[in-house]
């Protein structure tokens, strides 16, 4: 927020850079990871979420839908893990993947409001530094056409069935033909 919309004479983008370099760089550690404490209540926390994806049966459906035409995708990954996954992490395992994703992923920073750009960018530059890097996402396997239909059946002990059908277009997100599809 622009601080000429704060209260009179109070501050606001300063502390809010101070608040986010904090956030994004300064996290308390112990034994070269993060906080074992705080890892295994988040890790709790996240199986408790991966879990409650069988509470509502259409999502799973759907859910479950891609993670079987994707399988060999990175689509496939749910955006909340897998719980083997999640079981995997530790304190510093977390923390060597933390540091690897700030010191190598792209950094776009989006500021909304009526103030200088400039005068933000060099105010952030100065408050947060990023390692200079040459950054790129990775490429990800798409697979455009399937080879065979896949039916697959899971049993519940559910009242009402559920039916997912998923279909390959071959368009892919930012390809010519994507806004046609």
């Amino acid at each position: 927020m622009d601080d000429r919309f704060a209260l009179p004479g109070d501050q606001v983008l300063a502390p809010m850079l101070t608040f986010l370099e904090e956030l994004l760089l300064d996290s308390p550690l112990e034994n070269g990871g993060f906080r074992v404490d705080f890892v295994e209540s988040e890790k709790k926390n996240q199986i408790d979420v991966i879990r409650s994806r069988l509470d509502n049966k259409s999502a799973y459906a759907v859910r479950r839908c891609v993670e079987l035409m994707c399988e060999n995708e990175a689509f496939a990954i749910p955006g909340d893990g897998r719980e083997e996954t999640v079981n995997q992490i530790n304190g510093k395992n977390l923390y060597d993947f933390y540091k690897n994703i700030i010191s190598l992923s792209p950094v776009h920073i989006v500021f909304s409001g009526n103030a200088d750009g400039n005068e933000i960018y060099d105010k952030l530059c100065k408050q947060i530094t990023f390692a200079p890097r040459k950054a790129e996402l990775p490429k990800n396997l798409i697979i455009e056409k399937a080879e065979e239909e896949k039916v697959i059946t899971e049993e519940m002990n559910i009242s009402q069935s559920k039916l997912s059908i998923g279909c390959r277009i071959g368009a892919q997100d930012g390809q010519n033909d994507w806004l046609a599809f």
